[in-house]
């Protein structure tokens, strides 16, 4: 648990959430790139170093081989899985630590906030490889 925790302290803020993007489906580099709004030489870097210690994996595109597809691997998705619960600890100690006024001013803030968030449109998801047609 203790080295899971040194390496999770050694990753950086854009690689946290990189793992986070693809706890939910493989994405493409150029996709992971426009959400992180950086260009694909950048996120390569970034993909360089969560490859090396073997928590996302690239393969070719079913179609186009130029095309990288990025997804976790077993030992990324382990990763993700423990710094999400140790964010949901550490969040609970900080939440216990306020007056019960402090609470009601937090959950109001969060509706106005999720109010102005369900305005936002959604970001595309990921679709599914057609079959090239004959």
């Amino acid at each position: 648990m203790r080295q899971a925790q040194d390496e999770e302290e050694a990753l950086t803020p854009g690689q946290m959430r990189m793992l986070g993007l693809l706890c939910h489906a493989p994405r493409t580099l150029s996709e992971l790139a426009t959400l992180h709004n950086v260009t694909p030489s950048t996120m390569s870097r970034t993909v360089d170093a969560l490859v090396l210690r073997d928590w996302i994996s690239r393969e070719p595109g079913p179609r186009d081989r130029r095309q990288v597809i990025l997804s976790l691997t077993e030992a990324g998705r382990t990763m993700h899985a423990e710094m999400h619960q140790r964010a949901k600890a550490m969040l609970s100690v900080k939440l216990g630590q306020l007056d019960e006024s402090e609470r009601e001013r937090l959950r109001d803030g969060l509706l106005v906030l999720q109010k102005l968030m369900e305005q936002f449109p959604q970001p595309a998801q990921p679709t599914p490889e057609k079959p090239a047609e004959s």
